[in-house]
């Protein structure tokens, strides 16, 4: 179990991208097995994804995603049984929502989304550890409104994770 907070360090911004991305926090479980792989369900929320309020209104991005959690199965002592690498894959939904589009309204779009990253955790006790970890998110499928001109989006994520394991 681990929950966490991080940033946006690229992708799909609608104003001020040219800035570093907005905060965004999560919550993910795990379920470990003995062997060099787990799943992982994970959700993240990170509130004005798209801009600034004062440009876009109040505008969110969502994900919930499945994932698989690999990393190598050494079994060495120290420092190194509780420092592990892994790679992470999965895929989800992305649910996002952009108050301010004047005459066109409100949008709400749910796309399916696939991600992919590493990172690194380092279990400072039998129990609590921390987690640092890289992933970048492309959504699949298309956008059912006839407006919009979006059609990559994509963004990576930065994040440091207070971990609990049992």
């Amino acid at each position: 179990i681990g929950g966490y907070y991080g940033r946006s360090v690229s992708g799909f911004q609608l104003a001020g991208s040219d800035s570093i991305g907005p905060s965004l926090v999560g919550a993910s479980v795990g379920l470990l097995g003995h062997g060099p792989v787990m799943g992982e369900l994970d959700v993240m929320h990170a509130s004005s994804f798209f801009g600034a309020r004062d440009s876009l209104g109040s505008n969110h991005l969502t994900t919930l995603t499945g994932n698989l959690i690999a990393w190598p199965l050494a079994r060495t002592g120290g420092l190194w049984r509780r420092l592990r690498p892994f790679a992470v894959a999965g895929a989800g939904v992305m649910l996002s929502r952009i108050e301010a589009f004047g005459a066109l309204g409100t949008d709400r779009n749910a796309r399916g989304v696939v991600n992919a990253g590493g990172g690194l955790t380092w279990l400072v006790t039998r129990r609590i550890g921390v987690r640092g970890e890289n992933r970048y998110f492309a959504a699949v499928g298309k956008v059912g409104d006839d407006w919009g001109t979006i059609d990559a989006w994509t963004f990576s994520r930065v994040t440091a994770a207070l971990v609990w394991a049992w």
